[in-house]
Formats: structure tokens, C-alpha cells, sequence
């Protein structure tokens, strides 16, 4: 039992970030490849958005458009920065997760996943659109 403990500490102390598990329903929307260049940082980043120095509405506010607007423009991959916070606590940080499985916009995430060393590690996210479906979504409606 103690060594069992130990190996358990050991696993969790070890496993990176890059191990997130996106929701279920997500996770069959991923391929393997996809999901090892993505761990890499080999990701092709279509639009970027930073959120340091804005409150949390003003953050929320600020994402939903970006999402919607590169969906508009049919884009597939954003990077989002929200900073760490103290101590990797981050008020926006911790928010993320919610905002993106919103109503009005959950529908047009394929997934999320943190962001590779290279484009802000724990401080930041890349969000996959799903391809067109042929709607546009309104600006005005988050």
C-alpha cells in the first residue's frame, strides 16, 4: 500500500498539464496525431487573444467575440492567453473552462486544450472551432 501511495504521488506530481482531457463528448473529435501536435506546440495558431488586464466580464465578453468572429471567418485554432495569475490560480484562468462550454458558443468548440510551453504554457489555451457548417453566428447575441 505505501508503495502503491508513493507511485500515485510520483504520477501526480509528474503528469504535465498537456495531459488535460478534454470533456468526453470532445475527446472522439480529436484524432491521435492531432492530439501529439498539439502537446508539441505544432499547431498553426489563427488568431490570438490576450486577456491580461481585463476583469472577468470584460474577458468573457472579449472571448465570445473572438470565438464567434473566427468561426464567422471560418478559422480553426485561436490561442488564448489569460495569464497564470498568482500562484497558477487565475481568476480568468480557472473561468476559462466555463466560458467555453457556454451555451452560445459550445456549439462551435470541437475542443480545448492548454496552450504548448512555446505559446504561454499554463497561462494560455488553444481553442478548435469545428469546420463551417454553413450559419453564421450573430456578434450581438454574447
Amino acid at each position: 500500500p505505501l508503495d502503491e501511495r508513493r507511485s500515485l504521488i510520483r504520477l501526480i506530481i509528474t503528469r504535465p498539464m498537456a495531459c488535460y482531457e478534454p470533456p468526453e463528448e470532445r475527446r472522439s473529435l480529436i484524432s491521435l496525431n492531432f492530439d501529439k501536435k498539439t502537446r508539441r506546440g505544432k499547431v498553426r495558431i489563427e488568431m490570438q487573444i490576450d486577456l491580461h488586464d481585463l476583469n472577468q466580464s470584460q474577458a468573457k465578453k472579449k472571448l465570445f467575440k473572438t470565438i464567434i468572429s473566427a468561426s464567422n471567418k471560418n478559422q480553426t485554432c485561436i490561442l488564448v492567453i489569460t495569464g497564470k495569475g498568482l500562484r497558477g490560480e487565475g481568476v480568468l484562468r480557472k473561468s476559462f473552462i466555463d466560458w467555453v462550454n457556454a451555451p452560445e458558443i459550445k456549439d462551435i468548440i470541437a475542443t480545448y486544450a492548454p496552450a504548448h510551453k512555446k505559446h504561454g504554457g499554463d497561462g494560455a489555451w488553444y481553442i478548435f472551432l469545428k469546420k463551417d457548417k454553413g450559419y453564421k453566428m450573430n456578434l450581438d447575441k454574447s
